[in-house]
């Protein structure tokens, strides 16, 4: 059924629909579990928890927006006396190619009993 309406969310066009069930699963749960966690264990490690989260975050910003450029040169051209062509590029290689399919994996493991 979950995978069904995964499905049916990515073919609609709003986004990777695993990759939205599982972010709205985790923000569902994410206010109770810092109220625990600042309720059992005080305010340093509340902060702490913030803080390697948002860290965290950053990171995974990162290498989700990193690239590896592979340069690319084309040959030039002659037409009569004109060249042309020859231009340099790149080709953009994503650093993470797996995208979302370990935390799909991940998050099916821990419901595991």
């Amino acid at each position: 059924l979950i995978m069904w309406f995964a499905e049916l969310v990515t073919e609609r066009g709003i986004g990777n629909g695993m990759s939205i069930l599982i972010f709205t699963s985790i923000a569902a749960a994410f206010p109770a579990s810092l109220w625990a966690i600042w309720q059992s264990r005080g305010f340093e490690t509340f902060l702490l928890v913030v803080a390697v989260g948002i860290v965290v975050v950053g990171l995974v910003v990162f290498v989700e927006q990193s690239q590896r450029r592979i340069p690319v040169q084309y040959a030039k051209r002659m037409v009569g006396r004109r060249t042309y062509g020859g231009t340099n590029t790149y080709i953009p290689i994503k650093v993470n190619m797996a995208g979302v399919v370990p935390v799909i994996f991940a998050s099916s493991l821990l419901y595991i009993p």
